[in-house]
């Protein structure tokens, strides 16, 4: 079984990966983004359960001031 986790920036956290992305498709394309937020996704292609997977990415990848995790 495929789980996907993805981590972002809360939104009280500024992006500043994000804010060059928007600046480059304006400068560089022309176009307007309105906001942008970066993230990581991790493919975890182990059979574990729903609740392994939670575990594993609330304790061993996210930073609890800085991301939100979605699974």
């Amino acid at each position: 079984m495929k789980n996907q986790i993805q981590l972002v920036l809360k939104d009280k956290i500024k992006d500043v990966q994000g804010e060059k992305v928007q600046q480059s498709a304006k400068a560089f394309l022309n176009i307007d983004t309105g906001i942008v937020k970066t993230g990581k996704i991790f493919s975890v292609m182990y059979d574990i359960s729903q609740e392994e997977i939670k575990r594993f990415a609330n304790l061993g990848l996210r930073d609890e001031i800085i991301h939100d995790v979605y699974i």
